[in-house]
C-alpha cells in the first residue's frame, strides 16, 4: 500500500478546497513525498527530521491528470518555500524509495478535489477566486482507506 508524507492545510482552506470537491475520502492536501510499504520507515525518518515552517499557499488553478483514474486537482502557486520543503524532505530519503511522481524535478504540485467521477462544470461554478491558505502540519499516511500513522505540527515561521 502506498504511504506518503502529507501537507496538512489550515481548517479554511481544507473547507474552501473541499466545497469544490467530491468523493474525497480524506482532507484536501498536497502530498510531498509517496513510496510503497517498504518506504514507511524512510518516509517517518525524513518527516521527524525536517526542520520546516508552515508555509503560505495560494490554490490558482485547475488541473486534471487523465488516468485511469482522472483526477481533478487544484494546484497552488509554486513558491521557493514550497519547493525548499520537498528538497529538503526528499534529500532524507535514500534514493529508489520515492515514488516517480514525487521526484525532485517531476513533481506536480497539486490537492486532489476529485477521482473517477470528476465533475469540473461543478467545480468551476463553485470557483469564487484563488484560495489563500497555509501548510501547518506535516503527517505520515498509509493509503487506502487513509490511516494517520504519525503527525508533526510544522514551526509558526
Amino acid at each position: 500500500m502506498p504511504v506518503g508524507v502529507i501537507l496538512r492545510l489550515d481548517a479554511e482552506a481544507e473547507a474552501a478546497l473541499a466545497r469544490l470537491g467530491t468523493r474525497l475520502v480524506y482532507a484536501p492536501h498536497i502530498t510531498l513525498l509517496r513510496g510503497e510499504d517498504a518506504a514507511e520507515a524512510d518516509l517517518a525518518r525524513a518527516m521527524a527530521a525536517a526542520e520546516a515552517a508552515a508555509v503560505d499557499l495560494t490554490f490558482a488553478s485547475f488541473g486534471l491528470f487523465p488516468g485511469p483514474p482522472t483526477v481533478l486537482f487544484l494546484a497552488p502557486v509554486v513558491t521557493p518555500a514550497l519547493l525548499a520543503l520537498h528538497a529538503t524532505l526528499a534529500a532524507a530519503v535514500p534514493a529508489g524509495v520515492l515514488h516517480p511522481h514525487v521526484q525532485p524535478g517531476a513533481w506536480v504540485l497539486h490537492a486532489t478535489l476529485a477521482q473517477d467521477g470528476v465533475d469540473l462544470d461543478a467545480a468551476l461554478a463553485g470557483w469564487t477566486g484563488p484560495i489563500a491558505g497555509r501548510g501547518l502540519a506535516l503527517e505520515l499516511v498509509r493509503f487506502p482507506p487513509p490511516l494517520v500513522l504519525a503527525r508533526r505540527e510544522m514551526a509558526a515561521g
